[in-house]
């Protein structure tokens, strides 16, 4: 187990961050601060930024990431990714289909407070029951830490921890754009590592797909 954290240090480092990061602050703010934190940089140009890292989760990135795969002859990882798209999908609706919590814009309505809200010009707003956990969330810690182990298997390192920081941009994404709050990032983060890692684990035991060798 220590060799395997050694090895994909530049994929556990940046992931363990993070999450320490969410529950530091989610130990330590009331609930829906997260949100109103972020009203002051709702502005450009962050609005685009985030909405960027937002569509990186998103069918289309998969899509490109999978074509990418493809053209580079690492077809093996490239079905996989898009196996755990699906994977994740399902997993998304399930959870949120259990849990049925509401969406920041509904939850400050609800508390009476949704004046206090900033919000980004022009992007639609969920005002759902399906809050928790983040999809997106989710969706970015599978497909971009599924990505960042592998390329760490590879010998690229460098775009390895650059997949993390997308996969962490898009987290932190969702609360930006008032689309989910941070114990919603922090659970989809979590639940998106264990089907990465899960899935690239057994990879790594099947000698057709041979994931964890260098080229």
């Amino acid at each position: 187990m220590f060799d395997f954290l050694l090895k994909y240090r530049h994929y556990f480092i940046p992931l363990f961050c993070f999450c320490f990061v969410g529950l530091y602050f989610m130990r330590n703010i009331s609930y829906g601060d997260e949100i109103l934190y972020f009203n002051t940089w709702r502005r450009e140009p962050w609005n685009t930024i985030f909405i960027i890292l937002t569509y990186c989760a998103e069918p289309i990135a998969y899509t490109l990431i999978i074509v990418a795969l493809m053209l580079l002859n690492w077809r093996p990882a490239a079905l996989l990714l898009g196996g755990i798209g699906l994977l994740t999908a399902l997993v998304a609706v399930y959870a949120k289909t259990i849990y049925q919590t509401a969406r920041p814009i509904r939850w400050f309505e609800l508390v009476g407070r949704l004046q206090e809200v900033g919000v980004v010009p022009n992007f639609g707003l969920n005002g759902g029951y399906n809050s928790l956990p983040s999809g997106h969330t989710m969706s970015a810690f599978a497909c971009y830490g599924f990505l960042s182990l592998f390329l760490i298997s590879k010998g690229h390192t460098r775009w390895a921890i650059g997949a993390m920081l997308i996969a962490a941009g898009a987290g932190i994404s969702r609360i930006f754009l008032v689309q989910h709050f941070l114990i919603d990032v922090v659970a989809g983060a979590i639940i998106g590592t264990i089907l990465a890692l899960g899935v690239f684990f057994i990879s790594t035991k099947s000698k057709y797909l041979n994931l964890d060798s260098p080229e």
